[in-house]
């Protein structure tokens, strides 16, 4: 199992050490992507899920005017650091909260008290770290489904991820999850000016769909990549859909066919 899917090495972590750190990207390198979603300013709702010390939301609050943001962490340390650094943002929300383990509701209870839902749920490394751990596609599951509950319809969800969509798009459209997936890949911070790059990070942006516009998007961009659709998943499936992918992800034969992966 990778250390980072384990929450006593980031407690541990965050103990040790409580200066700020963002993985893959910070927001300036996000903040294209984001500013034409997140409009009007005013009105959006923003879920910052697995935030650990990062500045992300920081940016949000100060360059984008956005005043209405959740942060979870399952670190009790990183929650009470960053609820102290950022005190002045009252408006900021701070929860400890661990978004797979937690019912779903009492994550709505936690995290929507009032009955709102969020517009936009950002994820920075939280869904690879899940990856990296025991049971990890179950695991994933549970917490793409959760956050699909705490996202309203025509809501959007962004991941950034270092896996490419032959590993990641299955995850994100599996039933019950009422996602349409869009893939954009981002090139990775150069820290020096006179560096060349290095390859690329993968965002992935999805779009929870009303129940019409799920049955419309089986049919259209919903099957997976060996031809099967979104419907074919049920709870009760894991070994299937597991077999399925790994299958998948082995055989050149199957890997994404790009004509089923929204791009843009």
């Amino acid at each position: 199992m990778s250390k980072y899917a384990d929450p006593d090495y980031w407690e541990e972590r965050y103990r040790s050490n409580d200066t700020t750190y963002d993985w893959y990207v910070t927001f300036d390198n996000l903040e294209p992507h984001l500013r034409p979603l997140l409009q009007p300013p005013e009105q959006i709702r923003v879920l910052v899920v697995g935030c650990g010390n990062s500045r992300l939301s920081v940016g949000l609050y100060d360059e984008l005017n956005i005043r209405k943001i959740t942060n979870v962490d399952v670190s009790p340390t990183v929650i009470a650091q960053m609820e102290r650094r950022c005190k002045a943002k009252s408006e900021m929300q701070w929860v400890c909260c661990d978004l797979v383990n937690t019912s779903p509701e009492k994550l709505l209870s936690l995290l929507c008290p009032n009955d709102y839902l969020f517009d936009f749920i950002i994820d920075k490394g939280l869904t690879d770290a899940v990856l990296g751990g025991h049971n990890s596609f179950h695991n994933v599951y549970t917490l793409m489904k959760n956050l699909s509950r705490l996202l309203k319809k025509g809501g959007r969800f962004l991941s950034v991820s270092y896996g490419a969509p032959e590993t990641r798009i299955d995850h994100f459209r599996r039933r019950k999850l009422y996602f349409d997936v869009e893939h954009k890949p981002i090139e990775k911070p150069m820290f020096n000016s006179t560096a060349r790059p290095t390859g690329h990070y993968h965002l992935y942006i999805m779009t929870k769909l009303g129940e019409k516009q799920v049955a419309a998007a089986v049919g259209d961009v919903g099957a997976g990549l060996d031809g099967t659709t979104a419907s074919a998943d049920s709870d009760d499936d894991e070994d299937e859909f597991y077999d399925r992918f790994m299958m998948q992800t082995s055989s050149p034969a199957l890997v994404a066919d790009p004509s089923r992966i929204r791009t843009l």
